[in-house]
Order: structure tokens, then C-alpha cells, then sequence
């Protein structure tokens, strides 16, 4: 497993030009406060963000609006150096996508369902973004990768609604970084390679500083937009029945193929 995380932290590179055209700055939200990115003196890990995936433009984000690809992937034959790198880094981490999508398919194995069909409609309808939903290897709409920044406590308005879970792993850090969840009481140990399933539009939330050692983050979450304008609803919450009926239906069908 250390293995993996150090070839995730490696690949990472090729989103550093996508973290530079996202870079601190002053001037935006507090996602891009310069005061919560480590200096970049030298680091492995252009400090920034980038969002990858299928959304609606901003304020927008109702059915009857157009879905399109994040700007930082794009859809053009003739991608931007940036562009193609976070391309390059979708096609290297299939396997980072697996374990993300896995995650809310054993929490939540009605919203995994319902998140690949959102994607199989979404090649069928827009015929544009067929190739990128072909490539793109996570059971979400989107996914936030976060080159060394600090996580202050914050819900995420945007990503999701109460009833649809997103799953953050954080790779590399300091071996002290901490998660909180402020309105469960929880505090526990983020060490690399872990994960953590939960509503964060729901749940406040929060990362430590990591000063000595780079990390990554990622957040990969569902548009409640994109799925409803697929003509889907929203999944309901699991139950421990409904979670058990799934999976014994699951095991049932191979056995039946």
C-alpha cells in the first residue's frame, strides 16, 4: 500500500500545471487563501486546486441547463498543456478511482448505482463529452484534487445534498494530521492512504496543517444536478436492510451469470 500512495503522490505531478493556473490568491475564496497553502520553495506539489469532471456552469446548476466538462480537463482535440496532464493523470490513476468508488458502493450501494447510470446517460445524450465519459474512471460527476493546502472547517454547499455521501483520501502528510468533524465531536488521525465517506455538504469538516511533509487531497462527490437532469432521483439514505438486500442481490446475480 505505501507502494501505491508513493506512485499516487508521484502522478501527481502532472497536475501541476493545472494547481499553478489555479493558484493561491487573495482575492478569491477562502479554497485559495494563500494563508492556508504551504510556500512553494521548491515543493514536489505545485500548491492549488483543480476540479475535474462534469458539472453546470455556475449558477446554473439546475435541470434544463447544459452539463458540461470541468475547464481544467476540457473537451477540445487540442487540450492546453494543463488540460492534458490532468488528462494523463485520470488515465494513471485508475486504480485511485476503484478505491474511492468502491468506498460508496459498500455505504451506499443505491448511490453508486445510480452515479454510474447518471454517467452511461450522459455519453448517450451529449455526444460531445462522449469521449471524457469514456476515460473517466470515477463513480462520481466530479472530483477536487488539492496539491498542500490546509482544510478549514467548512461545509460544502455545492458538492451534494444530505442524502448523497462524497469520499476524501488524503495521500502523503504529516503522520500527526488530524480530521475533524465538528458538529459529531470527531476527531481522528488522517494518516495517508486513509479514507473518509460522509456528507460533506452536511457535515462540518476539517483538515490540520501538514508542515513538514507535502500531501494531497481529493474529494470526489456527485452533482446533484447532473444526475437529476439525466432524468434520475437522488438516492435514499441507506439502511443496514436495504444495504444487506443489495449486496445479497449483487452476489445472487453473479452467481446466476
Amino acid at each position: 500500500m505505501e507502494a501505491r500512495q508513493a506512485q499516487i503522490f508521484m502522478d501527481a505531478h502532472e497536475l501541476n500545471l493545472t494547481f499553478q493556473s489555479n493558484k493561491p490568491d487573495s482575492e478569491g475564496s477562502w479554497r485559495v487563501d494563500p494563508e492556508l497553502y504551504r510556500k512553494d520553495d521548491g515543493l514536489v506539489i505545485t500548491p492549488g486546486l483543480a476540479t475535474l469532471g462534469f458539472l453546470h456552469c455556475q449558477g446554473q446548476e439546475q435541470p434544463g441547463k447544459k452539463v458540461r466538462i470541468a475547464s481544467d480537463i476540457g473537451s477540445s482535440d487540442h487540450p492546453s498543456l494543463a488540460q492534458a496532464g490532468a488528462r494523463r493523470w485520470l488515465q494513471d490513476n485508475v486504480k485511485l478511482a476503484a478505491l474511492m468508488s468502491v468506498s460508496v458502493a459498500i455505504v451506499n450501494p443505491e448511490q453508486y448505482a445510480l452515479s454510474r447510470e447518471t454517467l452511461v446517460r450522459l455519453a448517450r445524450k451529449e455526444v460531445a463529452l462522449r469521449p471524457a465519459c469514456r476515460t473517466w474512471p470515477f463513480a462520481f460527476t466530479s472530483l477536487a484534487a488539492v496539491g498542500n493546502r490546509t482544510t478549514i472547517i467548512h461545509r460544502d454547499r455545492k458538492s451534494g445534498k444530505n442524502n448523497l455521501y462524497d469520499v476524501m483520501t488524503t495521500i502523503g502528510g504529516d503522520p500527526n494530521v488530524k480530521i475533524r468533524l465538528k458538529g459529531l465531536g470527531f476527531t481522528g488521525d488522517y494518516k495517508s492512504g486513509s479514507i473518509a465517506v460522509l456528507s460533506c455538504h452536511t457535515h462540518l469538516h476539517s483538515v490540520s496543517k501538514s508542515p513538514s511533509a507535502e500531501r494531497l487531497a481529493f474529494a470526489a462527490y456527485m452533482k446533484p444536478s447532473v444526475l437529476l437532469e439525466m432524468g434520475l432521483d437522488l438516492p435514499r439514505l441507506p439502511t443496514y436492510d436495504s444495504i444487506r438486500r443489495l449486496h445479497v442481490q449483487q452476489i445472487a446475480t453473479r452467481h446466476t451469470t
